[in-house]
C-alpha cells in the first residue's frame, strides 16, 4: 500500500487490513476525542464532552475547512482537504482527480460503482448511498471515508440506508438477527405491507380523498359555539376570499405576475363547485386579454380542472359537500370569524397524482423457507394433557459486579400479567462462584400454564448478617414468555441478558416489564434450562378446545345430574341427551367429536375424576350432620338411588366407547361418504335426542308424584343457562359496570360474575370485569372463556382499550380487543388515541401482534395518522427495552409509506438532529446565543435543511422560508429555539407565518401525555354541549429529551401582562384589575380585529394585505359595501370566552394534579381564553422548596380570573357572573366524573411509559382520588365544590407564589 509520508504515522485506522478496517477504527477512539478537539480549537470549532451530539467526535460542529481522508479501494490513502458543505459527490470527483497521478489507479472501476463507508459517532459503520448528502451531515466518528464496491443488490442497499436514516438504527440489526420469530414478524409486516399498497394503488382516489381532504364533519359533530356573536352557523352567507395563483385561469406567472384575490359572499350551503363557478366567472368579466364576454369565458374553461385548497395547507375540498360541513369552515365560524380563505388550483397540482409503485421486496422475504416452520409442530402433545409440575433450573450466572462479601441469588416466579401465580428461589451462594445448578419446582401443573404466562427472573444480592438485620438488593430482571409464538413450550437452555432496574424502583420482580432479554452484552447473564421433553409441549389448538368443552360441560352436567340425585330427586336422563343445546355446537363440532381419541379423553378424565373424589368427600361431610338424624331406611333407600345412578353413569359410559369404537371401525371402512354419513348421523342424533328430551317432558309434567320444585330444579338441569336472581342482575347492572379498572372485586363477587357469565354476554362492558373473575389456571374456565369470545358481542372503544391493559395479557383476549377497535374506531378518535395504542404494543406477548398490524395498517391508509406514528415509534426507540418490537414497525411503515414521503420523513429527521446539535452548543454559551443563533441558521447546510420542509407536526404544512431574524432564543432554563417560517409566500396571504418551539432537555412525552387527555376531556365536553374553549396546541417528543412545540399566536403569559405595567405590575403587588383591563383594551369596539367589511361585487387585484387583519375592501369596484362591527358584544365574547376557558382548565388541572402553576406557565390570546402551558409536574407530584409545598390550594384561582369573570365588579362572590362560573366548574366536573373508568384506563395504561411521575399505580390513585370514582354524583359534586372554595380562599398563596417567581424572573 502506498501512504504520503506525511500521512504514514497518524494512526492505525489508515491501514488497509481486507476485511479488517471495521474492527480497528475503534482502537483510535481515545486519540480521536482529544485531537478533535484539539482540530476544534484550532480551526474555529467548539468542544463539547458530549459525544451523543455533534457534528464530530467530541465537538458541537464540525471546523469550517478540515482534511478529509479517503481510502480507495486500492489501498491508497488520500488526504483531502474539505469544506465542511461539501457533498460526498463532490468529494469523491475531487478524490478521484488526484488518484489519476497515484500508482495502482488503473486496477480501480468507474467511480460510480463505489460508494462511502463510514464510521459513526456511535461506533457502526454505515455505507452511504446518498451521495448528495453534505459531509457535516455525516456525523462521522473521525473525517475518514472509505470507498468500496457494494455487495448485493444496490437498489435494496441504498433503500435500507436510507430506512435506517429515517429510524435512527441500523437495519443490519436486523438482517443478522437468526431469532425465528423475529425473522418471521418482519415477514409478516412486510406482506400487510405488500396488501395495503396493493389495495392503495388499486383505489387511488379513495387514498388522495384520505391524505389531502380537508376533514368532512357530520351534522351532530360540528363545533359547539359558546360565545361571540349570534351562532354563525344560522346565518345563511358567508364571506369567502378566494387566491388566484399566478399563472392559474389565464393569469400571469410568477415571474410576471402577482397572486390575486375575489371575495364574494356565498351561502353557507354553497358546495366548492358552486364556488369554483362563481370565481371563474367573475375572473373572466375582469380579464380584458381577450376581450371576451363572461359567459364565453365561462363556457370555454372547464371548472372540472381545479379545485380548491385551504390556504396555508395542503389540504383540498375534494368533497362535493356544503362548505359547513368542512371541519374549518365549522370552526372559523365557531370563532366569529365569517372571512374564510380558498385558494383556486388546477387539479394538476395536486401531489402524488399517480400511484406509488409497489415496495421492493428484500432479501430477508426472498430467502423464506417454509419447508421446516411446521417440523416442530408435528407430533407435539397438547399441554392440558401434561400432568407434571413445571421445573426450571437455575444454572449459572457472569457479568455481576457485586462485592466478594455478598451473597448471590435468584428470584423467579410465573406470572400472569400483574398476578403472580407461583414463586420460587435459590439459596444464596458466594458471588465468587455462581453456579447453582438448583433445579426448582413449582406448584404449578404444566396442564394450568395459561397462554400468556410469563416468567420472571430477579438476580439479587444479600450480605450475611443477622436475619433481621439482612439486607437484600435487586440488581437485574429479565422476563421470559413461557409459551412461544408458535404456541410450544418453552425447553432447553437459554442464556438470558438482563436489564437493569431502576433508580426509585421497590420490589423484587418487575413483572410488568417487557419480555425479552437485553439486546446489550455487557450486563449480567443468567443461564436457565427449562428441561427437555421427549416432544414438544403445545398449547391446544382450537380444535383441540372445542374438544376438551365438550367433555367439560357433558362432565359439569353428570355432576348437576348426581347433585338431585344425592338429595333424594330422582332425574333420569338419556344416554344420548347432552347438558347444552345442540344449537351451542354446529354439526362440525360433533364431527370433531368423534373422532376424539379415547385415549386422549380418558388422561383428562383421570385428572379430573380426582377432583371428583374430593368433591365428593366434602360433600358427604357436609350431610353427616343431616344424616345421623334421618331414618335407617331412608338412608338405604338414599343410597340404592345413588347406587342406581352410579351403574347408570357407568353404563352410559360403556356404551359412549362402544359406539366410539364402532365409529372409528367404520370411518377407517369408509372412504368416499365419509362426510355424508356423519352428517346424516348427527341428523338422527339430535332428533332421537330431541324426541327422548320431549318424551321426558311430557312424562315427568304428568307424573303426578312429582313437586313443582322438583320440576323447576329438572327444568335448569335442562336449560343451557343457569338461571340468575334479581339481586345478581342489579348488582351487576349497577353496581359492577360502573366500577374503575383499578376497583378490587372480591373473591366472592367473582364466583358470582362467573356464575352469571352468560348473563354477561348479553351486557358487553362488563368484559373486563368478566376476566377479572377468570382462574387463568383453571382449565376448563379459560376454555369455556374462549368460547364466549367468540360469540361475544362488539364493544365499544373505550372497552376495548381497557382489554389492551397488562391486566389482560391473554392473546385471545387482545385479539378480540383489537377486532372491536377497527370495527368502531374511526380515523379521528384513532389519532386521538394513538399514543396508549403505541405504549400498550409493550404488552403484546410477541413481535407480531394483531395490534401492531392494525396501526400499520391504518398509519399506511392515513397519513396524518401514519406521521405521528412514525415518530411516536422512534422516540420510544431511545427509551423502551422493546426496540425490537419498535424498530420492526419502523422498518414496515417506511418500505410501505412510498419512497417521495420517505425523503421527506428523512429530511425531518435531519432537521431534528442539527437543531438538536445547535440547541446543545447554545446552551454551552454564557451568553444570550441567539447571535449564534443566527450564525449558524444562515450558513447554507442549515438553511437546505430547515427550508421548505414539512412539519413535522402536520403533514400538510410546508414550512417555507426560514425568517432567520425573527428567530430567537427563549430566556428560560432549558434554552429553547422559537424558529419561524412564512409558509407559501407565492400565495401572498396575510398571517401565514409558522411559529415552531424546539426544545431540549425535557421530556416531551409527559407534556404530550397531558395535553392528549386536555384534548380528550374537550371533545367529551363537546359530546355532552358545553364548550370548555380549551387550547391543547400540539407537541411531538422527537428523541430522547428532544421534541416540537407549537405556538398559540396572539398570545401572553400572565408574566409579560404584568410587566406592560412595570415592576409594579410584574410584582403584582398593585390591584387585581391589570388583567381584566388588558383584555378589555383589546376586545374594545374601537379595535381593527372586529372589523370586516365585505361586498358581495367586491373584485380585488391587490399585492399586499394588512397583518393580522382581513381587509376585503382594497381597490374594489363599488363604494357600496356593508361593515359587520359588533361594538361591545366583542368584549362581552372575550370574557366569556375566559369565563369558560377558566372553568374548563381549573376542572382539567385539578383533576391531573397540575402543579407549577407560576404566572409563565399560564397564558391569555387576544381574544380572551387562557390556557396553561409546561405540564412538567402532574398528578400531584407538586414542586417542594426546602421540603415545603409551594403550591398549596388544588388549582389556581385568584382574585385577577375572578375580576374578569364579573367584569371588573369589586363584590365577586356575590355577582351572578361568579355564580354561573360555578356552575360551569360542577357540569365540567360531573362530566369528567361519570367517564372516569375511561381515564384511569388511560394512565393505566401508560405506566410503562417510563414517565418520572407515572411509575406506579400510586400515582393512577391520585387521579382517582381527583375524580371520586367510588362517589355518587351528588357526593361527588359535594367534594369539588369543597375543593372549588379552598382553592378561591386559597389564591393569596398562589398570589404570593407568582410575587416570588416575578423577583426571580426580572
Amino acid at each position: 500500500m502506498c501512504l504520503p509520508p506525511d500521512v504514514e504515522t497518524r494512526g492505525s485506522i489508515f491501514i488497509y487490513i481486507p476485511g479488517g478496517w471495521k474492527n480497528s477504527q475503534m482502537s483510535c477512539q481515545a486519540q480521536c476525542t482529544e485531537s478533535c478537539s484539539e482540530a476544534a480549537v484550532a480551526t474555529g470549532g467548539e468542544a463539547t464532552s458530549s459525544s451523543a451530539s455533534g457534528e464530530l467526535w467530541g465537538v458541537h460542529f464540525m471546523p469550517n475547512e478540515l482534511t478529509v481522508d479517503v481510502l480507495l479501494p486500492n489501498g491508497i490513502v488520500i488526504p483531502l482537504y474539505c469544506c465542511r458543505n461539501f457533498t460526498l459527490q463532490t468529494i469523491k470527483a475531487n478524490a478521484w482527480k488526484q488518484a489519476r497521478g497515484l500508482p495502482l489507479f488503473n486496477r480501480m472501476q468507474l467511480a460510480s460503482t463505489y460508494v462511502f463507508v463510514i464510521v459513526g459517532r456511535d461506533g457502526q459503520v454505515e455505507e452511504v448511498y446518498d451521495e448528495s448528502r453534505r459531509l457535516c451531515d455525516l456525523r462521522l466518528l473521525w473525517p475518514v471515508l472509505r470507498l468500496v464496491e457494494p455487495d448485493g443488490n444496490v437498489e435494496e442497499r441504498s433503500l435500507s440506508s436510507q430506512i435506517s436514516q429515517a429510524i435512527g438504527r441500523p437495519l443490519s440489526d436486523l438482517d443478522e438477527s437468526r431469532d425465528p420469530e423475529l425473522i418471521q414478524a418482519r415477514i409478516q409486516y412486510f406482506r400487510l405491507c405488500q396488501e395495503v399498497c396493493s389495495a392503495r394503488g388499486r383505489d387511488w382516489n379513495e387514498h388522495l380523498l384520505r391524505t389531502f381532504c380537508e376533514p368532512v364533519v357530520a351534522g351532530d359533530d360540528r363545533v359547539v359555539i359558546a360565545d361571540g356573536p349570534p351562532p354563525p352557523l344560522s346565518s345563511p352567507l358567508l364571506l369567502l376570499c378566494v387566491w388566484i395563483q399566478p399563472g392559474t385561469v389565464g393569469t400571469p406567472s410568477v415571474s410576471e405576475g402577482h397572486p390575486h384575490k375575489i371575495t364574494m359572499k356565498v351561502p353557507t350551503v354553497a358546495k366548492p363547485s358552486d364556488v369554483i363557478r362563481e370565481t371563474l366567472l367573475r375572473w373572466g368579466r375582469l380579464s380584458n386579454s381577450a376581450r371576451r364576454s363572461s359567459s364565453s369565458v365561462a363556457g370555454e374553461v372547464d371548472q372540472s380542472s381545479y379545485v380548491l385548497k385551504r390556504a396555508g395547507r395542503r389540504l383540498y375540498f375534494l368533497r362535493d359537500v356544503p362548505l359547513v360541513n368542512y371541519e374549518h369552515v365549522t370552526k372559523c365560524l365557531g370563532r366569529g370569524q365569517r372571512l374564510v380563505s380558498v385558494v383556486l388550483v388546477e387539479k394538476s397540482d395536486l401531489p402524488e397524482q399517480q400511484p406509488a409503485p409497489a415496495p421492493l421486496v428484500p432479501s430477508y422475504v426472498k430467502r423464506q423457507s417454509t419447508a421446516s416452520a411446521n417440523d416442530d409442530l408435528a407430533g407435539a402433545v397438547c399441554m392440558w394433557n401434561m400432568h407434571s409440575r413445571l421445573r426450571i433450573k437455575i444454572v449459572s450466572a457472569y457479568c455481576i459486579n457485586v462485592s466478594s462479601f455478598d451473597a448471590v441469588y435468584v428470584n423467579a416466579g410465573v406470572f400472569f400479567g400483574p398476578d403472580a401465580l407461583c414463586v420460587r428461589r435459590t439459596s444464596p451462594i458466594a458471588s465468587y462462584a455462581l453456579r447453582w445448578n438448583e433445579l426448582l419446582e413449582f406448584d404449578l401443573p404444566i396442564s394450568c400454564i395459561p397462554l400468556s404466562a410469563h416468567v420472571s427472573f430477579t438476580l439479587c444480592t444479600v450480605r450475611p448478617k443477622k436475619p433481621k438485620d439482612e439486607q437484600h438488593c435487586p440488581l437485574a430482571w429479565v422476563n421470559l414468555r413461557l409459551i412461544d409464538h408458535r404456541h410450544l413450550l418453552i425447553q432447553g437452555r437459554v442464556s438470558l441478558y438482563m436489564w437493569p432496574f431502576g433508580k426509585d424502583f421497590d420490589g423484587m420482580f418487575n413483572q410488568l416489564g417487557q419480555s425479552g432479554p437485553n439486546p446489550s452484552r455487557d450486563v449480567p447473564c443468567l443461564q436457565v434450562d427449562f428441561g427437555c421433553q421427549q416432544r414438544r409441549v403445545r398449547f391446544p389448538t382450537p380444535i383441540q378446545r372445542d374438544l376438551f368443552l365438550a367433555f367439560f360441560q357433558k362432565r359439569h352436567r353428570e355432576r348437576q345430574a348426581k347433585k338431585l340425585h344425592a338429595g333424594g330427586r330422582s332425574c333420569r336422563r338419556s344416554s344420548n341427551s347432552s347438558y347444552y343445546s345442540s344449537a351451542m355446537f354446529s354439526s362440525r363440532s360433533r364431527r370433531r367429536r368423534r373422532h376424539f381419541s379415547k385415549n386422549f379423553l380418558l388422561a383428562v378424565r383421570e385428572e379430573e375424576e380426582q377432583q371428583e373424589e374430593e368433591e365428593e368427600e366434602e360433600e358427604n361431610e357436609e350431610h353427616e350432620e343431616r344424616q345421623e338424624q334421618q331414618q335407617p331406611e331412608a338412608e338405604a333407600e338414599e343410597q340404592e338411588v345413588v347406587e342406581e345412578q352410579e351403574d347408570d353413569v357407568e353404563e352410559e359410559e360403556e356404551e359412549e366407547e362402544e359406539e366410539e369404537e364402532e365409529e372409528d371401525d367404520d370411518d377407517d371402512d369408509d372412504d368416499v361418504d365419509d362426510e355424508d354419513e356423519d352428517d346424516e348421523d348427527d341428523q338422527e342424533d339430535e332428533e332421537e335426542q330431541e324426541d327422548e328430551e320431549e318424551g321426558e317432558e311430557v312424562q315427568e309434567e304428568n307424573n303426578p308424584t312429582t313437586s313443582g320444585e322438583q320440576q323447576q330444579q329438572q327444568r335448569q338441569l335442562r336449560q343451557p343457562f343457569p338461571v340468575i336472581s334479581e339481586e345478581d342482575r342489579k348488582f351487576i347492572v349497577e353496581d359492577l359496570l360502573n366500577r374503575d379498572p383499578l376497583h378490587e372485586i372480591m373473591p366472592a363477587e367473582k364466583s358470582l360474575v362467573w356464575r352469571c357469565r352468560h348473563f354477561c354476554q348479553t351486557l358487553p362492558p362488563s368484559l373486563p370485569r368478566l376476566l377479572d373473575a377468570v382462574t387463568w389456571t383453571c382449565t376448563e374456565q379459560v376454555c369455556e372463556l374462549y368460547s364466549l369470545l367468540v360469540d361475544w358481542p362488539v364493544v365499544e372503544p373505550d372497552v376495548a382499550l381497557e382489554l389492551l391493559d397488562v391486566k389482560y395479557p391473554d392473546t385471545y383476549v387482545r385479539q378480540f380487543a383489537v377486532r372491536c377497535l377497527d370495527m368502531r374506531l374511526s380515523d379521528d378518535q384513532l389519532a386521538v388515541y394513538l399514543i396508549y395504542l403505541v405504549q400498550a404494543l409493550k404488552y403484546e406477548p410477541f413481535l407480531q401482534s394483531d395490534l401492531g398490524k392494525f396501526l400499520l395498517r391504518r398509519a399506511l391508509l392515513k397519513r396524518a395518522i401514519g406521521q405521528r406514528f412514525f415518530w411516536l415509534l422512534r422516540v420510544e426507540l431511545e427509551h423502551s427495552p422493546s426496540l425490537r418490537r419498535f424498530a420492526l414497525l419502523l422498518e414496515a411503515y417506511c418500505r410501505g409509506c412510498g419512497a417521495h414521503y420517505l425523503k421527506s420523513l428523512v429530511r425531518q429527521v435531519n432537521a431534528t438532529e442539527k437543531l438538536a446539535t445547535l440547541n446543545a452548543a447554545i446552551k454551552d454559551k454564557k451568553d444570550d446565543g441567539t447571535k449564534l443563533l443566527w450564525e449558524r441558521l444562515r450558513q447554507a447546510d442549515y438553511a437546505e435543511a430547515l427550508q421548505n420542509l414539512d412539519s413535522p407536526l402536520d403533514h400538510t404544512v410546508n414550512l417555507g422560508t426560514l425568517l432567520v431574524d425573527q428567530c430567537h432564543v427563549i430566556g428560560s432554563a432549558k434554552r429553547p429555539i422559537l424558529l419561524v417560517w412564512r409558509s407559501e409566500p407565492t400565495t401572498g396571504e396575510p398571517d401565514r407565518c409558522v411559529e415552531i418551539l424546539f426544545k431540549t432537555g425535557d421530556d416531551i412525552r409527559q407534556d404530550m401525555l397531558t395535553l392528549q387527555v386536555l384534548r380528550i376531556m374537550d371533545n367529551i365536553w363537546k359530546s355532552e354541549g358545553n364548550d370548555f374553549c380549551l387550547t391543547p396546541y400540539d407537541t411531538l417528543p422527537m428523541g430522547k429529551r428532544v421534541g416540537m412545540i407549537e405556538v398559540v399566536k396572539r398570545s401572553k403569559t400572565i408574566l409579560e401582562i404584568q410587566t406592560l405595567e412595570g415592576r409594579i405590575g410584574a410584582f403584582n403587588v398593585g390591584s387585581s384589575t391589570l388583567l381584566h383591563r388588558y383584555i378589555r383594551n383589546n376586545n374594545n369596539s374601537n379595535s381593527n380585529n372586529n372589523n370586516y367589511y365585505y361586498n358581495s361585487n367586491s373584485n380585488s387585484n391587490t399585492n399586499t394585505t394588512s397583518n393580522y387583519n382581513y381587509n376585503t375592501n382594497n381597490n374594489t369596484t363599488t363604494s357600496s359595501r356593508s361593515s359587520i362591527d359588533f361594538g361591545n358584544d366583542r368584549y362581552d365574547a372575550a370574557v366569556r370566552r375566559f369565563t369558560r376557558s377558566c372553568a374548563g382548565y381549573c376542572v382539567a388541572t385539578f383533576v391531573l394534579g397540575i402543579g407549577d402553576r407560576h404566572p409563565s406557565n399560564i397564558m391569555i390570546t387576544d381574544d380572551g381564553r387562557i390556557f396553561h402551558i409546561d405540564f412538567g409536574h402532574f398528578l400531584g407530584h407538586y414542586k417542594k422548596k426546602l421540603g415545603i409545598t409551594r403550591e398549596r390550594v388544588p388549582f389556581v384561582l385568584t382574585e385577577d380570573f375572578l375580576r374578569i369573570i364579573a367584569k371588573g365588579a369589586d363584590n365577586v362572590k356575590k355577582s351572578k357572573e361568579f355564580e354561573q362560573f360555578q356552575r360551569l366548574c360542577s357540569e365540567a366536573y360531573l362530566i369528567l366524573h361519570r367517564q372516569s373508568r375511561l381515564f384511569v384506563t388511560l394512565f393505566t395504561m401508560m405506566l410503562c411509559m417510563g414517565i418520572p411521575e407515572l411509575q406506579k399505580l400510586e400515582d393512577v390513585n391520585y387521579l382517582r382520588k381527583t375524580l371520586a370514582v367510588d362517589k355518587t354524583d351528588p357526593e361527588a359534586l359535594k367534594y369539588f365544590n369543597e375543593r372549588l372554595n379552598e382553592a378561591y380562599e386559597g389564591g393569596w398563596t398562589t398570589k404570593v407564589d407568582w410575587f416570588f417567581h416575578s423577583v426571580k424572573h426580572l
